[in-house]
């Protein structure tokens, strides 16, 4: 591009006409805008102006287009300047003292502006975004922004200049004279700016009846926006309302947080000391014992081979299961241990063995129990500790809880009868048995208290003899211990403790479930038996709570 000089004046005779012929839309007029960048004290980020003349002046001059405040020190008072050449518009630096930037580039004389151009006074001064929409022709303009950009282009700028040519041309007609006025040297240019301003007094006419129709249309506007807003401070009355009510609800969940924190942290307080499982085992391992169950035996009234035939059966009923010796010198199981004839199926009459189809001996130890009167069914059981211990015991020395037994009846395809069975459904109230204090005394302590209260997450500690059956050498026992934590506080819908299933199997039954107080051991279950979620496939190990022992 062509150099120019650095110092350019503006010219009254471009910046008025062009103002004018804008205001007017005349053919070919166009406009620019500018959009401030970076803040200053006058200006924030976001604000943009239009301007329609051909030349603007950008600075800290009152006088400038775009004009900065004193704090603005590195704007000088006439910094840049903006000017229509052709169709293109150019900036030029008028500064002595402070760059001119395009791009982060400074700019030595003039620089062509593309739309989208980012313009900068001074390295370290605002920044200013230059803009040309598609359609930047000045009668797109509404005519209040062209209004708008005439006052701040051409009437502050120049007022000075048009207040003297308005008294000049008012005293010349007066005197009915006419004489020529020099003007910065534009006196002939300034005569035919004049009859431009008459021809385009009835274009100013019709455009005042155009303004007049937007000014009602504005009202209109108005009228429409006055309506919103009543409607948005409705809306607004109503969210204030609704923070009103979340702020209430959060100070309430405040409240609540700061009480389960305070139980939680009377809960980690009780919890002072914990106790290993290597501890827990060396405490209780000889007061944990494996129960040997060698046989049932039936005393009823019947014939001597009826009852041979019995026997001989209920001899084949053999298992294990886990007791516990308590502080108290009583004997503690599970039910189905001491008593496992009345978990049997009463629809699982016969078993087929190699002597052919026979009853099944839990079914038949259960029937004989209900339907002979006096007759007793009892199992033989010897409980083993660790240490070689040996307590002897048989099911009529328990305390059980015959509630939960069901009686149901039916045709004995043998005896060729209707007969009457009990069974026992598997509930957290009944699956316990408990002995008479015997000679010797534990040191188990029992948590009754606490077995119905549970928190979830509470670390549980079983000791006990999984699978004892497949072991060869059941005179050389060893205990295991195995570690849970309760998965739901409290007592689930059949009154049992429920723990996450973590090794506990056959032979577990009946085995002491541990939680810690206080750096202290107490009994708050009975392993009882497990279920898998059909939905889940996760098992859970039930544990009949200590509480429910009567």
């Amino acid at each position: 591009m062509n150099n120019r000089k650095t110092q350019v004046a503006p010219s009254f005779k471009k910046s008025v006409g062009a103002g004018f012929q804008s205001l007017v839309g005349a053919k070919g007029r166009t406009f620019f805008v500018l959009e401030i960048k970076t803040p200053t004290q006058k200006y924030k980020p976001g604000q943009k102006f239009t301007y329609t003349s051909d030349y603007v002046e950008l600075g800290r001059s009152p006088k400038a287009a775009l004009n900065f405040t004193p704090e603005s020190v590195y704007v000088s008072r006439r910094h840049a300047a903006i000017q229509k050449e052709g169709n293109d518009y150019v900036i030029r630096n008028l500064s002595q003292t402070n760059p001119t930037l395009v791009n982060g580039q400074p700019v030595a004389d003039q620089w062509k502006l593309q739309n989208g151009d980012e313009i900068q006074l001074a390295m370290e001064g605002p920044k200013i975004g230059f803009n040309t929409p598609p359609n930047n022709t000045a009668k797109s303009l509404p005519l209040s922004i062209r209004l708008q950009a005439f006052r701040q282009e051409v009437l502050r700028p120049f007022k000075t200049a048009l207040l003297i040519m308005v008294v000049f041309l008012t005293t010349s007609i007066g005197a009915g004279g006419y004489f020529t006025y020099s003007f910065y040297n534009e006196n002939e240019a300034l005569k035919k700016q004049l009859f431009s301003f008459q021809d385009n007094l009835t274009d100013l006419e019709t455009y005042n009846q155009k303004l007049e129709k937007e000014v009602s249309i504005s009202q209109e506007q108005a009228d429409k926006v006055r309506k919103e807003n009543k409607i948005a401070k409705k809306e607004m009355q109503n969210m204030q309302k609704q923070v009103q009510d979340y702020s209430k609800l959060i100070s309430n969940q405040k409240n609540k947080l700061a009480e389960i924190s305070a139980k939680q942290a009377e809960l980690e307080a009780s919890l002072v000391k914990d106790i290993s499982r290597v501890e827990l085992v060396n405490m209780y391992q000889d007061d944990v014992y494996l129960i040997k169950m060698l046989g049932v035996t039936v005393e009823a009234d019947l014939p001597p081979s009826i009852l041979a035939y019995v026997n001989n059966l209920c001899a084949s009923i053999q298992g294990t299961g886990t007791g516990f010796l308590l502080d108290d010198g009583r004997f503690v199981t599970a039910r189905h241990v001491s008593h496992p004839w009345l978990y049997g199926n009463p629809d699982s009459q016969y078993i087929l063995t190699a002597d052919g189809v026979v009853h099944n001996p839990t079914y038949l130890a259960n029937l004989i129990e209900k339907t002979i009167s006096g007759a007793k069914v009892y199992a033989n059981l010897e409980a083993v500790s660790p240490s070689g211990k040996v307590i002897k015991l048989t099911s009529k020395d328990f305390k059980i809880n015959r509630e939960s037994i069901v009686l149901k009846e039916s045709y004995d395809q043998i005896f060729e009868e209707k007969v009457m069975s009990g069974f026992s459904m598997h509930s957290g109230s009944s699956d316990w048995a408990v002995t008479a204090p015997q000679k010797e005394k534990g040191k188990i302590k029992m948590g009754e208290s606490m077995s119905k209260s549970l928190k979830a997450g509470e670390k549980i500690m079983i000791l006990g003899y999984p699978r004892a059956t497949e072991l060869n050498d059941l005179d050389n026992i060893k205990i295991s211990f195995s570690e849970s934590n309760v998965a739901q506080p409290g007592l689930d819908k059949n009154g049992y403790i429920q723990i996450s299933n973590v090794g506990t199997d056959q032979g577990n039954s009946g085995g002491p479930c541990f939680v810690v107080r206080d750096g202290k051991a107490y009994a708050v279950g009975i392993v009882s038996s497990g279920s898998t979620s059909p939905t889940t496939s996760i098992t859970f190990v039930m544990l009949t709570p200590t509480g429910n022992i009567k």
